[in-house]
């Protein structure tokens, strides 16, 4: 496993690639064809599937898990565990009143109203730090159980239709862009889910998001369970209709195909950021093996629409 390292800037570097661990892979991949009807009307299918998971076998006798960083968002790999896990608090809640801020776990800045994670470590606060003496664990893994693809091809007479389509299952997003649509401590325009929001002991709202006032801004600087998603989708990724005309209708050509496509045609997911092909880091570049699955604002895929003609001759 090898991974940029800190060094001494005295030594004219600031970091170094270094050899950190070891890594275990493997997986199964599936493939169907298959001729469902020949004739007249043919239609034929490919499928394809495909499963694979890691774990973390060794890492350097420094310590036994590696955390790495974008933006708010954390992942750790442990030894004996995934790489790249999502790693944050868990949340419990808002101190809806008194009673439960005092018969609660409660870090040093927490007030009633504010957000509430789970004592993880039951040793009755709540830290934040990276080791066992803090409150993370890990919320959601990045990497999809399986992943696949299908495509249909349909002929009848000249008319053609191939449908297209592809999709995971099993992985989970961090919607890191919730940390400005969700932010209570500014003026700020916010998703409509904050409306809901803690506003006091009597109306303590969905339990999801705390009060507004200045100095609550741990659920959003933190990173925590309520950023985490499900990404589990199926796209459309491509649909094209063609017909290709009579041979002998044309002089000088030999045939002659007209066609319409588009691609991206439809997205079936829970997500509600409307892209679950996500990943970029904290800078907008491609993130690392140990970052996958962040959702920084994310650019949409778009819907393209292609007319065409084949000629030949």
């Amino acid at each position: 496993m090898l991974y940029s390292l800190p060094v001494p800037e005295e030594s004219g570097f600031s970091t170094l690639i270094g050899n950190v661990g070891k890594l275990k892979f493997w997986g199964h991949e599936f493939s169907i064809n298959s001729h469902n009807i020949v004739g007249t009307f043919n239609w034929s299918t490919n499928f394809n599937i495909s499963f694979s998971d890691n774990r973390v076998l060794a890492l350097s006798d420094l310590s036994n898990q590696l955390v790495a960083y974008s933006g708010i968002v954390s992942t750790i790999s442990r030894v004996g565990g995934r790489i790249g896990q999502f790693y944050g608090m868990v949340q419990d809640g808002i101190y809806v009143n008194q009673s439960d801020y005092d018969q609660s776990p409660k870090a040093v800045d927490s007030q009633v109203g504010t957000i509430k994670f789970h004592d993880v470590n039951d040793d009755k606060q709540i830290t934040y730090g990276d080791d066992e003496s803090g409150d993370k664990a890990e919320i959601g893994n990045p990497l999809p159980k399986f992943t696949f693809g299908l495509t249909n091809n349909f002929e009848y007479k000249n008319f053609d239709l191939t449908i297209v389509a592809t999709g995971t299952y099993g992985n989970k997003i961090a919607a890191a862009v919730e940390q400005g649509m969700a932010n209570l401590d500014g003026p700020f325009n916010v998703m409509k889910e904050v409306k809901d929001r803690w506003r006091s002991p009597d109306n303590p709202g969905a339990g999801l998001y705390g009060k507004t006032t200045s100095g609550t801004s741990r659920e959003r600087d933190i990173f925590h369970s309520r950023f985490v998603y499900d990404g589990s989708n199926l796209t459309i990724k491509n649909i094209t209709l063609g017909y290709t005309l009579p041979a002998n209708l044309i002089k000088f050509v030999s045939r002659l195909r007209v066609y319409a496509s588009v691609q991206q045609a439809f997205v079936f997911s829970k997500y509600k950021y409307g892209n679950p092909e996500v990943g970029v880091d904290f800078n907008g570049n491609s993130p690392g093996a140990l970052l996958q699955g962040i959702d920084y604002s994310t650019y949409p895929v778009p819907r393209t629409f292609t007319f065409g003609l084949n000629i030949n001759f």
